[in-house]
């Protein structure tokens, strides 16, 4: 079950926040603006002309990414990847992505969940064992 919410909150996140972007922004969900959407890395976050809030919560949508992916928790190794691949894509993305902050959380919407999923994982160690001591037949955990 993990392992297909791991797949299936992405996509569905993403799908569901580009929709509403689209629709916000009366742009089609597929179509690339001219002039197109990577750059040179952090170019085009110079030249965006976004104000103070839409830089604001740009970067903490960066920040999110970036701590999701270096955190020293056990991340599996596919994630860890997946997110700073993100935060490579965010930081070469081009003005036209730059510009205003919902455009920034297009490209961030899947990687989101899994930042915030890395930040609070706790992989589970040991194996569960049952008690037969007790008369309720309690499941307790054996920790190595």
């Amino acid at each position: 079950r993990e392992r297909v919410a791991l797949a299936v909150l992405p996509v569905a996140a993403l799908g569901g926040w580009s929709l509403f972007a689209a629709h916000q922004l009366a742009d089609p969900v597929l179509s690339l603006p001219r002039g197109g959407v990577l750059t040179a890395p952090i170019v085009g976050w110079f030249q965006g002309a976004a104000g103070v809030g839409d830089r604001m919560l740009s970067l903490i949508v960066m920040a999110t990414v970036l701590a999701g992916g270096v955190t020293r928790r056990k991340v599996p190794l596919p994630v860890r990847t997946f997110l700073l691949a993100t935060l490579a894509v965010l930081a070469c993305s081009s003005q036209n992505v730059t510009y205003r902050s919902i455009d920034v959380t297009r490209v961030a919407t899947p990687a989101l969940p899994l930042a915030v999923w890395a930040l609070t994982y706790r992989r589970t160690t040991g194996r569960a064992s049952v008690d037969t001591s007790g008369a309720d037949g309690a499941v307790s955990a054996d920790h190595a």
